[in-house]
């Protein structure tokens, strides 16, 4: 499974929008700290839906804007090869690509 995030800088902290499925997160913190919110949001979906026995990721895409913000935004690719996050944002199975718009 492959997520495309989009994070983008707010007057009070940051925003992550996930594209594949309308999941985000917010943070006051650093861009390190909105990262692992990110993470603990989905973590936290995942162990909800399998304790109740729903399908995690049966939601709708993020709206079309930003869609278009992500295309526009700078990218930095996650890969296996050149982890540029901390550990603790990769989960197994995933594979990331964030794109910042600051």
């Amino acid at each position: 499974m492959e997520l495309r995030v989009l994070i983008m800088k707010r007057e009070n902290g940051w925003v992550a929008q996930c594209l594949e499925y309308d999941i985000v997160a917010q943070s006051h913190g650093t861009i390190d700290d909105i990262k692992a919110e990110l993470i603990r949001t989905l973590h936290v979906r995942l162990a909800a839906c399998k304790a109740e026995g729903i399908t995690p990721f049966k939601l709708k895409p993020a709206p079309q804007l930003y869609h278009d913000l992500f295309e526009r935004a700078q990218l930095e690719l996650i890969n296996d090869d050149q982890i540029s996050l901390p550990p603790a944002f990769m989960i197994g199975g995933f594979r990331s690509e964030i794109r910042c718009q600051l």
